[in-house]
């Protein structure tokens, strides 16, 4: 066990060591970039978004990017989800392709919650499946009087 920060500095520290998992953002940064040849290869070859989507997933999957969006307990790459190591990997994605920033995000949305709520066997379904980009992450939303139209959600 540390001892308590004394300072305003060590206190810094202490944050930025608690929040910040350098590993964690190198391998979001860097594995999206590594991806910019393969990403363009698919969607020149793709006959549409919608048919470069799974590919796009696959190819995240098998570079590891796709790890980031689950817990190392549920076969991601690190021990907790870094919202933060995902918004690098979307950046870096969407200077690339609007599409594969897309096809990450869905994983995420699509895997985050059965990561977090789900049951033990519903994440040994699905998990492992969105991390090697095999299945496609899907995420739903409704709401009284709209139903899944987002635009016509209203706040009360």
């Amino acid at each position: 066990m540390t001892a308590p920060p004394r300072s305003d500095r060590d206190f810094d520290a202490l944050v930025e060591h608690a929040f910040v998992d350098e590993e964690c953002l190198r391998a979001a940064w860097h594995g999206a970039g590594r991806l910019a040849g393969e990403i363009e290869a698919i969607e020149r070859s793709a006959a549409s978004p919608r048919q470069a989507l799974p590919a796009l997933c696959a190819a995240m999957g098998r570079a590891g990017l796709l790890g980031l969006v689950a817990r190392a307990e549920d076969g991601g790459r690190f021990a907790a989800i870094r919202s933060v190591a995902l918004c690098l990997a979307r950046e870096r994605l969407a200077w690339i392709s609007p599409l594969a920033d897309l096809a990450f995000a869905m994983q995420a949305l699509g895997g985050y919650p059965i990561g977090w709520r789900g049951s033990a066997a519903l994440r040994r379904r699905w998990l492992p499946r969105v991390i090697d980009g095999s299945a496609v992450g899907a995420f739903a939303l409704t709401e009284p009087g709209a139903g899944s139209d987002l635009d016509g959600i209203e706040t009360q």
